[in-house]
């Protein structure tokens, strides 16, 4: 049956799928430069949504619709499964609505401009200090008359199928506009295609789309705004069903015959992490998956794995990534503090360290951006000037950002910290693509780094997806 489907999508849906999504984007280009484009901008795409599942003969599930009022816009915030959480949403949610997507997403061969002339939002996360402020300042002039807008407070799709911690931009929105939030559980998509297998087959799935009650935030702030998506994240979380997962045999063996102890010692000064729980994960066979576990204790917690080879892991506190770790046998240190995290202990560990350490920096440097904005308007210096300025300063660090992370990944090819390094970087793509940043590294990777098989497979699935969009660029 499985042979039947996938040859169904080779040789029918794939084609049919390719075709609605151009004849639909250059439909909104068009129609939208010419015509109604309220109508334009959101009706073809809805339809475009449902044919896309609909073609693949996936059951569709919706729960929750009279909890929308129709005169109503709301900040419509949904967890992050997988690239179908897009066509479900617009093809069933049933609501008019502008997406809040990421800039990379403009780059899209005529579905990039296609959104863009539908009047959709692109932020740019390395835009700079007014980033916010100008989407809010969009968003306003297109939230009337029950338009609401869309955003993955995830920020990203997940790789393991667990919903990871929200950031805040969309409780900012919703904080600054006075609207409503409207939360949105998806199940299903992670299913039928998980981020980690990129553009491939999908698996017959049936998805379901739970939308809850509103929630308006009790006040404003930063403390109100932090309480709202707590409470958001509960409620998304009541109705998501866990994805279960098979580790395959040999990964088990692989554990079972470990000879090597890897201890490590942790300390924390957070007094809110007293008695949470704390994962190690490492990456195997497209997934993460947990090889042990601890609670928080005191301030202090300790693991103790077996490990047969030098691997790069991830530590988790519940459903958020903390920090890398190399498991290389030595006894390790590790720190949780409010500033940065940090891991000692071996000569790998240490030279990960040096490396977060100094692209920490960089990072506390962009995110004082924002302050020094608004010392700058209140000693009296014309906006413009002031935005020109740290608009080019964003730009000088983000340069220095990515050449730190592209030396450390060049400098560690033959070791672990290379590969790692390179996964948590191609994490924040929305789909594996050959940015110059990429194309840099794998032009001068070692062998030894292009067998990693995140490597291998990323670069496979990156050239394929460059090479499809370079073929259908008019």
């Amino acid at each position: 049956m499985r042979y039947l489907y996938r040859t169904y999508q080779l040789l029918i849906a794939a084609p049919l799928l390719l075709l609605i999504t151009a004849l639909t984007s250059i439909f909104i280009i068009l129609g939208c430069t010419f015509g109604n484009a309220s109508w334009l901008s959101y009706y073809p795409g809805k339809l475009w949504g449902r044919a896309m599942i609909r073609l693949l003969l996936l059951p569709v599930h919706i729960e929750g619709r009279e909890n929308m009022d129709p005169n109503q816009s709301y900040i419509i915030v949904p967890n992050h499964q997988g690239a179908f959480d897009i066509f479900l949403i617009y093809g069933f949610l049933g609501r008019h609505f502008k997406w809040v997507l990421k800039q990379e997403l403009r780059n899209i061969p005529l579905v990039g401009k296609a959104c863009e002339k539908a009047g959709f939002i692109f932020v740019d996360h390395r835009g700079g200090p007014k980033k916010i402020q100008e989407t809010c300042e969009r968003a306003r002039t297109i939230l009337r008359n029950g338009i609401s807008i869309v955003i993955f407070p995830e920020g990203a799709r997940t790789m393991d199928g667990e919903m990871h911690a929200f950031k805040r931009g969309a409780f900012q929105f919703a904080d600054q506009l006075d609207l409503p939030l409207l939360p949105v559980t998806i199940n299903g998509s992670y299913q039928v295609l998980p981020r980690w297998r990129g553009v491939n087959f999908v698996d017959y799935h049936p998805l379901t789309l739970t939308i809850h009650e509103p929630v308006r935030s009790e006040g404003h702030g930063t403390d109100a705004e932090r309480t709202t998506m707590e409470h958001v994240h509960g409620i998304i979380a009541s109705a998501l069903k866990p994805v279960k997962m098979l580790v395959v045999a040999i990964a088990a063996a692989a554990l079972a015959s470990c000879q090597t102890p890897a201890s490590v010692t942790g300390t924390t000064n957070l007094h809110q992490l007293e008695g949470r729980m704390l994962y190690v994960k490492v990456y195997s066979n497209g997934t993460l998956h947990d090889i042990d576990s601890t609670r928080i204790v005191h301030g202090r917690f300790n693991f103790s794995q077996n490990i047969d080879s030098t691997v790069m892991a991830s530590l988790f506190l519940g459903e958020e990534s903390m920090m890398p770790i190399v498991l290389d046998g030595n006894e390790l240190t590790v720190n949780i503090d409010e500033k940065r995290n940090l891991v000692t202990g071996s000569p790998l560990n240490d030279s990960l360290c040096a490396f977060i350490i100094r692209k920490s920096e960089v990072d506390d440097q962009i995110a004082a951006l924002p302050r020094r904005e608004s010392q700058m308007l209140l000693a009296g210096h014309p906006h413009e000037e002031v935005l020109q300025l740290l608009r080019t300063e964003a730009a000088v660090l983000h340069a220095r950002e990515d050449e730190i992370v592209t030396r450390f990944i060049k400098q560690n090819m033959n070791n672990v910290l290379g590969p790692g390094v390179f996964m948590i970087m191609t994490s924040e793509l929305p789909f594996p693509y050959m940015t110059p940043q990429v194309e840099e590294i794998v032009t001068l990777a070692t062998p030894a780094f292009l067998a990693d098989p995140y490597v291998r497979d990323f670069v496979r699935l990156a050239r394929e997806n460059t090479e499809r969009d370079r073929s259908v660029t008019p």
